[in-house]
């Protein structure tokens, strides 16, 4: 018999849990979905809470809040945008390195030819000094 009432009283101390009762359990169930991103939930805890106790100011200002969270399907199209945006991102950043490196190539090529360049105007520079040399070599007779 004894323990049939301690699991009475168990029982209804669980149950009570459970199911709120007062506007303070309706704040504070709606909360922790809000807080946890359960957005629906939240939605609709609130609505039930309002609807049991429309005057109570916490749960108005749970309401405003709950509210301005937008719907699961904003939140899927502004994640497929992101998406979408942070692809075309990638796409120009390859194209911007393809480009880089196209223009690396160019700058060696531009490099050896600047080389070469010099290359013959140090050979050119050398076979004047060799001809200015045989022109000034004096023959001498003594």
């Amino acid at each position: 018999m004894m323990k049939r009432i301690i699991l009475l009283l168990f029982m209804s101390l669980f149950i009570g849990n459970i199911f709120p009762n007062n506007a303070l359990d309706y704040f504070h169930k709606t909360s922790n979905f809000f807080i946890n991103g359960d957005k629906p939930n939240a939605k609709k805890a609130i609505a039930e809470a309002l609807r049991q106790f429309p005057n109570d100011p916490k749960l108005k200002q749970l309401a405003n809040a709950v509210n301005k969270l937008p719907d699961d399907k904003n939140d899927k199209n502004n994640q497929n945008k992101q998406n979408q945006q942070q692809n075309q991102d990638k796409q120009q950043q390859k194209q911007q390195q393809q480009q880089s490196a196209m223009s690396k190539e160019r700058a060696e090529e531009i490099l050896k030819a600047l080389e070469q360049d010099e290359r013959d105007t140090q050979d050119k520079v050398k076979e004047a000094q060799a001809q200015q040399a045989k022109r000034y070599r004096v023959n001498k007779d003594w």
